[in-house]
């Protein structure tokens, strides 16, 4: 018996757009996905330096420099987070924001 499931995979990376030309795809393979979730499980006192190491692994150096460059307000750069863990997770940006403001306990 063949279980055929090559229709319901799909390579794709999704797109992050922060503004005119600038738009990155999500590395949401499943080593970058435990990668992330390894560095977010290790959270101590640096929120921010996880957040960074997740849109590094997710979006690659070169594009993590360029968004550095751009000085986003910690506002801003908390919806490009959001943004980008939608991305890598393969849900909605509003179910990863919600998910955010009520964690599972």
């Amino acid at each position: 018996m063949v279980i055929d499931i090559s229709s319901k995979l799909s390579n794709k990376k999704p797109r992050i757009k922060i503004a005119e030309g600038k738009e990155y795809e999500v590395n949401n393979s499943k080593n970058t996905m435990l990668l992330i979730s390894q560095e977010m499980n290790n959270i101590d006192k640096n929120e921010t330096k996880a957040m960074d190491k997740a849109v590094e692994l997710a979006l690659g150096k070169e594009a993590f420099k360029e968004i550095e460059s751009m000085e986003l307000s910690f506002n801003d750069y908390k919806t490009l987070f959001i943004a980008v863990m939608a991305g890598v997770s393969g849900q909605t940006y509003e179910e990863v924001e919600s998910n955010m403001k009520n964690p599972r306990e």
